[in-house]
């Protein structure tokens, strides 16, 4: 998702600001009135553009996004964290420092200007660092809007329509950490991706990965993991073992388990890959809803129904 936002915004931006209208590096380029939410984001100085690209005053727009940010003078490098997720910009230079889904290393990417400084302030790239934490970006009418991931219609969706549909956009929406992330121990070549939803609920869900089991509660249009655990070792059905609570490292708040979860576990193995749509109880029986098995291009096994539905289920989590 976050290759679709940088798409879009880099044609917005590129297109729209690249004319002599807006050349310039300093304050008296025409003011570029910028919102966040529909609100106008006050700072005391003007966002400016460099190359076709808008710059804004780090402190005020990182702030309205949530964020934080530290300027080190010495090495002239600006730091900005949202989340447990950190980029890194220094001055002059067409690249930044990146951690990826809030993990300890960091990774370089290009940028397309670079920080600078101007009367006293730091100028980070906009649109850098709004799609680094999701947000959406548009242009019009020589004022640029800040905007949540989804767009009003998916919202529609996701907080109050159709469960299966809503549990979709859930699922994919790119998943950030407010913790640090525990890292993944142990991963099965033929273990896939699994992701459990409680009956009736789209706004909340878990995912399996390898040993880690993480808590997703989707907020404001963002997936953020509340809560994580590696199974336990020796544990091998992973689904089994998270309704029995046989997890252990816990981070973050307890989860309250549900009666029954509806879930998904897909992946790829070489030329084959697979879907299964199942729903488990708390004592751990587990029935099918559907599966599909896939090679070399064409589907060989599937039945039943593939989409995460038990039979009669309804949602009980929409938002009015």
């Amino acid at each position: 998702m976050k290759k679709v936002i940088s798409s879009i915004v880099a044609v917005l931006l590129a297109g729209s600001l690249g004319t002599a209208a807006y050349a310039g590096t300093d304050s008296s380029s025409p003011a570029i009135p910028i919102t966040f939410m529909g609100q106008v984001i006050k700072t005391d100085a003007a966002p400016i553009v460099d190359q076709g690209r808008v710059l804004v005053p780090a402190r005020a727009v990182t702030e309205a996004l949530g964020a934080k940010v530290q300027w080190d003078a010495k090495t002239k490098t600006a730091t900005i964290q949202k989340w447990s997720e950190i980029v890194k910009l220094k001055q002059g230079e067409k690249s930044a420092l990146i951690n990826s889904e809030g993990g300890s290393e960091m990774y370089p990417v290009k940028l397309d200007v670079s920080v600078k400084v101007l009367h006293n302030r730091v100028y980070v790239p906009l649109r850098f660092i709004s799609e680094q934490y999701g947000y959406r970006i548009t242009w019009a009418n020589n004022k640029v809007a800040i905007e949540t991931p989804l767009g009003n219609a998916a919202q529609d969706v996701l907080y109050r329509g159709d469960l299966v549909k809503a549990r979709e956009i859930a699922k994919s929406l790119p998943l950030h950490y407010p913790m640090k992330p525990l890292e993944i121990g142990y991963m099965g070549e033929v273990d896939g991706r699994t992701i459990l939803f409680p009956e009736g609920v789209a706004l909340l869900y878990y995912v399996v990965e390898g040993d880690v089991i993480s808590q997703v509660e989707v907020k404001d249009d963002f997936a953020l993991v509340t809560w994580q655990a590696h199974i336990k070792p020796g544990k091998t059905e992973s689904v089994p073992s998270f309704v029995k609570q046989e997890w252990t490292d816990e981070v973050g708040v307890t989860p309250k388990l549900a009666d029954v979860y509806v879930y998904t576990n897909s992946g790829i193995f070489g030329e084959t890959g697979w879907e299964e749509y199942s729903y488990i109880d708390k004592s751990g029986t587990i029935t099918e809803i559907g599966y599909m098995h896939y090679g070399f291009g064409s589907v060989d096994t599937e039945r039943g129904t593939l989409q995460l539905l038990k039979p009669g289920e309804k949602r009980t989590d929409a938002l009015k």
